[in-house]
């Protein structure tokens, strides 16, 4: 599981879009469309982290990917809105 979030947060790092949609391409459109999807990404709420310790003194944590799938959720948000906007990966 801890693999499948890795690939797909470190596979999202490096998409090359290929813009597909209706009507002319543009720089501008490019820098507005790319901030929109990153934008809506940083605002998807981390996951909920609860610390406990045990008796014997030792952390433990609810959320064991330690992040990686808060990552990989805002690596799928920011595609599924680049193909909303007519982009495909390359």
């Amino acid at each position: 599981m801890i693999a499948a979030a890795l690939g797909l947060a470190l596979g999202g790092c490096s998409t090359t879009w290929r813009y597909v949609g209706p009507g002319q391409f543009s720089q501008e459109q490019w820098n507005r469309d790319t901030y929109e999807c990153e934008r809506d990404a940083a605002m998807l709420p981390k996951t909920q982290q609860t610390m406990t310790v045990d008796k014997w003194g030792v952390t433990n944590y609810s959320d064991t990917s330690h992040g990686w799938g808060d990552t990989a959720a805002k690596a799928s948000l920011r595609d599924r809105c680049m193909r909303a906007k007519g982009y495909v990966p390359e």
